[in-house]
């Protein structure tokens, strides 16, 4: 899609100056986000101050009440984004990569699964009734738990009902008309444009076609183009403004899943990975939408109360780990943590119905272990690692880290599983072990 003449609002962009674009802001104090990195005055970047001018105002009317909660989220992303562009200038390998991932992905995904030649149709399959035993395990927890007013566990049962899981791939990742509609729809290119030109461009215009699809598409959006492509590097994503959990085809490898290994194996792994990012849509930032993706107050102040509790009660385990003179950020790492946690319980349960269902074998031929002791060590497997200490100390202790480190991950999430106890025959109370039991559904 090449042009000579843009239109619109994403087609003013001009050179503008740092200042000019914080004083036209209102909603959050990005003086002090840009000053934090040496950014300011009058450095320019291309941007719209149309497009500027009318998110400002749509923030400051919709989402003020927020601004305190997201600063640290802010800040995150201004450090991103600066390193992305350090990095682009840097690498031109990385910047290549950059682009192909963000823009080309789909397209990367359809003909790496055309060569391959797979047929995924079991593991899918499989994967659906995971996610939809899961689902009625998640409710079933939320309809027992004590704390949530019946209001406010109403809401957050119909939450689970209406959040949709993306599993595996879209059904037009081999459609080559969709997929260039996906990657370039709307796109403004000029034949002269450098590369990060072009990448600025395409950012922009699927960032405002996003935007205006959820304002405006309601349930009609396609939810697939907001997640991931079925062949990036393993992740899972939970999406709060669209309550929509996007899960990979590349998630569905070992140590994470594998056709041939029994229930127990996978509960505690791929199983445990999407309760984790159901969990999402109820740590410090997805109690804040109602089951449409809108932002809400459907808990009652009693409910806030007990779940602020609760958050400060993972915060406190979390800050007592740590290698040496150096701590896990126990609020940092928060909603990573509680997530952790929540898969771990609702992925357990799950499991433990099936067992209740059907007659499985006693665990894996020759090892003496039960079904729930593999479960766990499954579970265990996935957070399994090699690193230094200076790379541990790089990764996982800065100041932007969202992630506990792995054996911290595995630690404080069976720490708080009475279930893990019992399965191993552990002491209720071991004296070398702090005994608090941080749940979010109790």
């Amino acid at each position: 899609v090449v042009s000579t003449q843009s239109t619109g609002d994403a087609g003013d962009s001009t050179s503008v100056t740092i200042d000019s674009i914080i004083a036209a802001v209102e909603f959050a104090d990005l003086g002090s986000y840009f000053s934090a990195f040496g950014v300011g005055g009058e450095e320019s970047v291309i941007t719209s101050m149309t497009m500027v001018k009318k998110i400002n105002s749509y923030m400051a009317g919709n989402v003020t009440d927020t601004v305190p909660f997201l600063q640290s989220f802010v800040n995150l992303q201004v450090q991103n984004s600066f390193n992305r562009v350090v990095n682009l200038a840097l690498d031109a390998q990385l910047c290549d990569d950059r682009i192909s991932s963000a823009f080309l992905s789909f397209t990367i995904g359809s003909l790496v699964l055309a060569r391959e030649n797979v047929d995924y149709t079991r593991t899918l399959a499989e994967a659906d009734e995971m996610v939809k035993r899961l689902k009625e395990t998640y409710k079933s927890t939320i309809q027992s738990s004590s704390w949530i007013s019946d209001s406010g566990k109403q809401s957050a049962i119909d939450k689970v009902e209406k959040m949709t899981i993306l599993v595996g791939m879209p059904p037009w990742i081999h459609n080559e008309t969709h997929l260039l509609i996906v990657n370039y729809s709307g796109a403004e290119l000029k034949m002269d444009m450098s590369l990060v030109e072009i990448f600025q461009r395409l950012s922009k215009d699927r960032k405002i076609k996003q935007i205006k699809d959820t304002l405006d598409g309601g349930d009609d959006i396609d939810r697939w183009e907001y997640g991931f492509a079925p062949t990036v590097p393993l992740n899972a994503l939970y999406l709060h403004g669209i309550n929509t959990i996007s899960l990979p085809l590349a998630a569905f490898i070992p140590p994470y899943y594998d056709e041939k290994w029994t229930l127990a194996m996978k509960y505690g792994t791929i199983g445990a990975i999407i309760a984790h990012e159901m969990t999402h849509g109820f740590d410090t930032w997805g109690v804040q939408f109602d089951s449409d993706g809108n932002k809400a107050d459907w808990l009652t102040t009693g409910d806030l109360q007990v779940i602020n509790e609760t958050q400060s009660c993972f915060v406190d385990q979390y800050n007592n780990y740590g290698y040496n003179d150096i701590k896990v950020d126990g609020v940092l790492t928060l909603n990573e943590n509680i997530a952790d946690n929540g898969g771990l319980e609702v992925s357990y349960e799950g499991f433990k119905s099936i067992l209740m269902e059907s007659h499985i074998s006693t665990g894996i031929p020759g090892l003496g272990l039960t079904n729930e002791q593999i479960f766990f060590l499954a579970f265990a497997q996935m957070r399994c690692f090699k690193a230094t200490q200076d790379k541990i100390k790089e990764d996982y202790y800065s100041d932007w880290e969202l992630y506990s480190p792995p054996n911290f991950r595995l630690l404080g999430s069976v720490q708080n599983s009475d279930a893990f106890l019992t399965a191993f025959s552990c002491p209720k109370n071991p004296p070398t072990i702090d005994t608090r039991k941080c749940k979010l559904w109790q």
